[in-house]
C-alpha cells in the first residue's frame, strides 16, 4: 500500500512527525525514510522523455521547464485556437473554388 494512497494515514503520520518533539536530523531522517519506502518518490518519474523531440530523463517538473522554455517543436506546434483557425481558413478556400 503507498502512502498517497491513503490520506488518513498519510495524514497521521504527517501529525505525528510535525507534532512530536525530536532533534531535527532525526524529523528529517523520518520525513525521507517515508517518502522512500511509502511512494511519495517515483524512480520512474525520471524517465519521462519528451513526446515532441523524444529528449529523455525527464522528471513531471523538468519536463514542463523543457517545453516551456527549450523544446523547439513543442514551440512551433500549433495551439487547438490557431488550429481551428487554420482548418476554418481552409474550409474557406475550399468553400470559394
Amino acid at each position: 500500500m503507498r502512502i498517497s494512497q491513503n490520506k488518513n494515514l498519510e495524514n497521521k503520520l504527517i501529525q505525528i512527525i510535525t507534532t512530536t518533539h525530536m532533534p531535527p536530523q532525526l524529523r528529517a531522517k523520518l520525513i525521507l525514510e517515508i517518502i522512500e519506502n511509502y511512494g511519495y518518490h517515483n524512480d520512474s518519474d525520471s524517465d519521462i522523455v519528451c513526446p515532441f523531440c523524444s529528449e529523455k530523463d525527464f522528471d513531471k517538473v523538468g519536463l514542463k521547464y523543457h517545453l516551456e522554455n527549450y523544446c523547439e517543436i513543442f514551440k512551433d506546434t500549433l495551439s487547438i485556437d490557431e488550429e481551428n483557425q487554420m482548418r476554418t481558413i481552409k474550409n474557406d478556400l475550399k468553400d470559394n473554388k
